[in-house]
């Protein structure tokens, strides 16, 4: 049973996808401004995986963007998770060239705001 046919004939999930809206000042082609839906996190069920359940997801994502308007799906993926990665690779995503991705958590955060930390 591939993702499709469960999802349709049996309503039931088989996975879930985290999702939000965000606006860059200028698109990753140099023009102009653009709205686009941000995929934080993508889980299937082992069940659904290699079984069409990701693409359908990517697919659903998609529809859902282009319904609202969005010129672009954006995503990250962790480079260990090859079959993520082949799953985007057979669906003709490009991989950003040059792009690193950047952050600040725990005491990093505190002390880049120059709060005090000690105790």
């Amino acid at each position: 049973e591939d993702a499709t046919t469960a999802t349709t004939t049996n309503n039931n999930a088989c996975g879930m996808a985290f999702i939000y809206f965000g606006y860059s000042s200028k698109d990753h082609e140099g023009g102009g401004g653009a709205r686009f839906l941000y995929l934080e996190d993508l889980y299937l069920e082992p069940a659904f995986r290699r079984k069409g359940g990701g693409t359908l997801a990517l697919k659903s994502l998609t529809k859902i963007g282009l319904a609202l308007d969005c010129s672009y799906l954006l995503w990250t993926a962790l480079d260990w998770n090859q079959p993520a990665l082949n799953l985007y690779s057979k669906m003709g995503a490009v991989v950003q060239d040059g792009l690193r991705i950047s952050r600040y958590k725990d005491d990093e955060l505190l002390r880049f705001a120059n709060v005090d930390i000690s105790i």
